[in-house]
């Protein structure tokens, strides 16, 4: 069997794993409200939500999901938008890399990326799996559009691509920034630039103009954000975290393929660094968590998760691929090494089709057991209730709420991003969200169900303000209390 064939099959396969995810792995709050703002008229009502601080998904992401639930017949359609922008993502790393460094080492890039983090955001009914393949293809087209004699439809499809993700995330705007780095080596250079290219990111910008409001909107929202806030210190959870299992092959080889030039010094690589327009790329995407720390710091949104700079993963498997050419190797070590990695991919894909698997029935394992029948059922994390509420059966969701109080969850040290959306969306949606007051007013006697040894603002401020609270019996991994709060001021 040829080389190419047996990896098509490896892919294949893991891409197959990646599916049986999608299916298995419960949806969750930010998959639950995309897909309720999705239901909304677009793009009037969508923007509207939008600028009310409901999510902060760009306006065209919320009609790719509608349409894709309206083609797949489920709530599951977003999530195939998504693994079909990661396959694209390693489609095109798989063709790259190959082309660049021999069908062995290339075979390499699309293994470590089966590692990193990138296949989580595949199987996400969210923007981060579109916009992996959207990226992987501006950067194809940047890199055609260079070539000399290259179309310049190459250049049409750069800016495109890189406007488009713009209106999916607009964090997006970091895959600008690789892009920008190439060109400015290209510039210390030859002298000069490419001027299709400057033209073709500047008007790739076009889409800010109507997506500032929603930028600024987003800005206030992420001040409750649960994130790690922008902070050097941070900085290496945000690398593990997208690294994942490919740090070891990363780490590895990138150490064997640059320790020779220890002696040279970081200097005389950064001179070679900003001269080569491929080089400077490259650094810019294993970059790319940094600048995401800076823009936020810079625009001040107080907030940088990893995901937001998952294209990095693409630098992580071209640079491994890059390392492992570089090595002096014989034909057969180097297969062993590719071939080692895609049975790593592979089985790394399995097990995440396992945990999937035993983790299927979650959501259902925490509805009501016992409960006195006559009182409603809150959830202590916003992310629990709503994904409790989105799978209940009628009669449950009838009982269902979401206590959702800003300032008091804030004041006791908690996240408010999810009160925050599901506020907003009133307006909108009909979610089962009640502030304190109402609660006191309407549902003083209700069930509280928390994570184990997780005492959330609602019962700390029902304790305070006088209120009983009464342990009940609860499914395995979660607590239940009868709160009622008619004995407190």
């Amino acid at each position: 069997m040829r080389l190419a064939t047996k990896l098509l099959l490896a892919w294949l396969a893991c891409v197959a794993s990646l599916a049986a995810i999608v299916v298995l792995r419960p949806l969750w709050f930010d998959e639950i409200l995309g897909l309720s703002v999705s239901t909304l008229e677009w793009p009037h009502e969508v923007m509207a939500a939008i600028a009310a601080g409901v999510d902060l998904k760009g306006p065209v992401w919320y009609g790719i999901a509608a349409l894709a639930r309206d083609a797949t017949g489920s709530d599951l359609g977003p999530r195939w938008t998504a693994l079909l922008g990661f396959c694209v993502a390693l489609a095109l790393t798989w063709r790259f890399a190959t082309a660049r460094f021999g069908p062995l080492a290339g075979a390499i890039a699309p293994a470590v990326l089966l590692l990193t983090k990138a296949p989580r955001f595949a199987a996400e009914g969210c923007p981060y799996g579109l916009l992996l393949g959207i990226a992987a293809g501006a950067f194809a087209a940047w890199w055609r559009a260079t070539r000399p004699g290259a179309s310049p439809l190459w250049t049409a499809l750069m800016a495109f691509l890189l406007a488009t993700g713009l209106t999916l995330h607009y964090f997006a705007a970091l895959i600008w920034i690789p892009i920008a780095c190439g060109e400015v080596a290209r510039l210390v250079r030859d002298r000069r630039v490419a001027p299709a290219v400057l033209s073709g990111l500047v008007l790739a910008l076009a889409p800010l103009v109507v997506l500032l409001p929603h930028a600024r909107q987003a800005k206030a929202m992420l001040q409750h954000a649960p994130f790690s806030p922008p902070a050097v210190e941070f900085l290496g959870k945000h690398y593990l975290y997208l690294l994942d299992v490919a740090i070891a092959p990363f780490v590895v080889l990138g150490l064997l393929a640059t320790w020779p030039a220890r002696r040279e010094g970081i200097g005389a690589l950064v001179k070679r660094t900003v001269r080569d327009p491929e080089a400077a790329f490259l650094a810019g995407l294993l970059l790319l968590p940094v600048f995401g720390m800076a823009v936020a710091v810079v625009g001040g949104s107080g907030v940088s998760h990893p995901r937001y700079a998952l294209p990095f993963t693409l630098g992580v498997a071209l640079a491994t691929a890059a390392a492992a050419r570089s090595l002096a190797w014989s034909e057969m070590r180097l297969a062993r090494v590719t071939g080692l990695l895609v049975v790593a991919a592979v089985v790394a894909g399995g097990v995440n089709v396992v945990r999937a698997w035993s983790k299927r029935d979650a959501v259902e394992e925490a509805t009501p057991r016992g409960w006195p029948a006559d009182l409603p059922i809150a959830y202590g994390s916003s992310f629990d209730g709503l994904q409790q509420w989105h799978y209940a059966d009628d009669e449950t969701r009838r009982r269902l709420f979401v206590p959702a109080e800003v300032d008091l969850a804030v004041r006791h040290g908690e996240s408010a991003t999810g009160y925050v959306s599901l506020l907003s969306a009133r307006r909108f949606v009909p979610y089962p969200v009640a502030t304190w007051a109402e609660m006191r007013a309407e549902k003083p006697r209700f069930v509280l169900v928390q994570r184990p040894h997780a005492d959330n603002w609602i019962a700390i401020e029902a304790r305070a303000q006088g209120g009983r609270l009464e342990p009940l019996d609860a499914p395995r991994g979660w607590e239940a209390w009868l709160v009622d709060l008619r004995g407190g001021g």
